[in-house]
């Protein structure tokens, strides 16, 4: 019932992010809430990667559902694997972690990314240990581990919570489990593409509608339209560009010198790129090459948590797209210089 009201609202005030001096609410991601919520019901018998381009919110979207399934019958954890201190790494609802987090830190003195994600395991344990689980449930997301432990710990990290997941979950009487990492690397997509003991969902920008609420709370006189077009519906993007002042060109700018100089390193030959950019399904191994620069994703269209608009214009395709059209008229841009 309150996810009824929640989608007819279009936004939650009681989860807001601090952006640029003012509280944002949540907004425009209420069928992916939905089918997280669902997955979460029962125990989820392997982890979930959570995939898509760079800011299209995916830590928005879980921390969220940590809060809202925390205030329900779960224990629900936010892990910041990227985060430099335990502290700050931590975010636990439905139970008080405090002096796990004072022993942590007493015996780690420091932490680093690596070790955060590290003690994941261990924090579930002890979480696990001091609750009896039975008629609760249990919600952990890992947000970027696999920058965190590298891209050679992939295979093992996944597996080891995949395993955790089968022999030890059962002994504690959970009800309800699931575990969700995150990731916008297209390697590790694709090293994890290959197992059955992880499953790979698709997070992709805001539609139209989730899009021009994002824009209005950020300021109320721009079209959202018009940005939409630019961004694709990014909501990172679409806060660059609040932060200067909303001047495109200045933010195009700013991406174009990054751009410029990856492409300068990479030795892609030039015409197959042009093909890309009319046409991101053209060429499949060399969008698996742009992908690993930050410039393409692969999308998983059958198992993905957001709708994906096939949009030429925007440079989204069947099975690859731009990260957004800003990127692809940035290349097309660089193309047309070095002809």
């Amino acid at each position: 019932m309150v996810e009824v009201l929640l989608l007819a609202l279009g936004m939650d005030c009681s989860f807001r992010i601090w952006v640029l001096g003012k509280e944002v609410c949540f907004v425009g991601r209420w069928l992916e809430v939905s089918k997280l919520f669902e997955l979460a019901k029962g125990v989820h018998p392997v982890p979930i990667a959570i995939y898509g381009p760079e800011g299209c919110g995916k830590t928005t979207l879980v921390r969220y559902v940590v809060r809202r399934l925390g205030s329900r019958n779960y224990v629900a954890i936010y892990i910041d694997a990227l985060a430099s201190d335990l502290r700050d790494a931590l975010e636990v609802w439905g139970l008080d972690l405090e002096d796990l987090i004072e022993v942590l830190m007493r015996d780690l003195g420091f932490s680093l990314p690596s070790m955060v994600s590290k003690l994941v395991a261990r924090i579930v344990e002890e979480v696990l240990a001091r609750l009896r689980f039975f008629g609760r449930g249990l919600f952990l997301a890992v947000d970027d581990v696999y920058k965190a432990i590298g891209l050679e710990n992939v295979d093992r990290y996944t597996k080891m919570l995949y395993e955790w997941i089968a022999w030890r979950a059962p002994r504690y009487g959970i009800e309800n489990l699931l575990i969700v990492l995150t990731t916008s690397e297209g390697v590790s997509k694709r090293i994890l593409a290959r197992h059955t003991y992880v499953e790979i969902y698709t997070l992709w920008n805001l539609d139209p509608a989730g899009f021009a609420e994002l824009v209005e709370q950020l300021d109320p006189r721009r079209r959202p339209e018009d940005l939409y077009i630019v961004t694709g519906g990014n909501p990172r993007l679409a806060i660059e560009l609040a932060r200067y002042g909303w001047d495109v060109e200045k933010v195009k700018k700013l991406y174009s010198e990054r751009i410029r100089s990856t492409l300068r390193m990479a030795s892609i030959d030039r015409d197959r790129i042009r093909a890309l950019v009319e046409d991101p399904d053209t060429d499949p191994q060399t969008a698996a090459k742009l992908e690993e620069l930050g410039l393409m994703i692969e999308l998983f269209r059958n198992a993905s948590l957001s709708p994906i608009p096939t949009d030429r214009d925007l440079g989204v395709g069947k099975e690859w797209a731009w990260q957004t059209p800003l990127h692809r008229n940035i290349v097309a841009e660089i193309l047309r210089e070095t002809s």
